[in-house]
């Protein structure tokens, strides 16, 4: 959802605009590994199907060559430890490249 531009509707409450179910499969993931539970191949499965648990797959490729210590991988999900929170932003750099 969003509020439209329009400063005296919000003072006045008007409700915010209803934006469809959400982004594609980069902006669910990258939500996602912000998290401590990190990113779930079942959350992805449920959200884009096939093509969810295809994507989770080459994700985890890629997360299997980061430096060790940062990324916890367990074939369920994908998270990053203490260590790789505080680079977070290249290791997503790195999981998400097309």
């Amino acid at each position: 959802f969003y509020y439209p531009r329009d400063l005296e509707g919000f003072l006045q409450g008007n409700a915010p605009v209803d934006d469809g179910p959400g982004g594609d499969f980069g902006e669910f993931a990258m939500l996602n590994l912000r998290l401590t539970e990190g990113l779930r191949k079942s959350d992805c499965e449920k959200r884009f199907g096939a093509a969810g648990r295809a994507a989770f797959e080459k994700m985890e490729e890629r997360a299997a060559l980061c430096p060790a210590g940062l990324v916890k991988l367990d074939g369920k999900r994908i998270a990053f430890t203490p260590e790789g929170f505080l680079v977070s932003n290249a290791l997503l750099l790195r999981l998400l490249e097309e």
